[in-house]
């Protein structure tokens, strides 16, 4: 998959941030996890207990994906999926990309 793209992607998640109206999807993500997750998980991956929603942000992975499957939809979108590390979740945050590498959408998924 195009680092650019992942790049991009991992951008527009961090700057649209939890309280986003356009992507409420980043916000339900985030409350989920802190409630969820045991606080030992948190202090191996953050150093803390009760991380902020910046740094359970920063610590999303892209998920690996076949470069076949990276290709464009019938739409001319791409979806590009970060999950936290670790096996920690079977939730996503999915970042839909346009066929100009522009995001279109950002959503949790499982």
């Amino acid at each position: 998959m195009n680092a650019n793209l992942i790049e991009t992607a991992r951008r527009s998640i961090l700057s649209a941030g939890i309280q986003s109206e356009d992507y409420p999807g980043i916000g339900l993500f985030v409350s989920h996890h802190i409630d969820e997750l045991p606080a030992d998980y948190w202090m191996n991956q953050t150093g803390t207990a009760k991380p902020s929603a910046d740094a359970i942000l920063n610590l999303l992975e892209a998920m690996e994906i076949d470069d076949e499957e990276a290709d464009l939809d019938e739409e001319g979108e791409m979806v590009i999926d970060f999950t936290l590390p670790g096996e920690a979740t079977q939730y996503l945050l999915s970042v839909t990309l346009d066929s100009d590498g522009q995001v279109s959408d950002i959503d949790m998924e499982s």
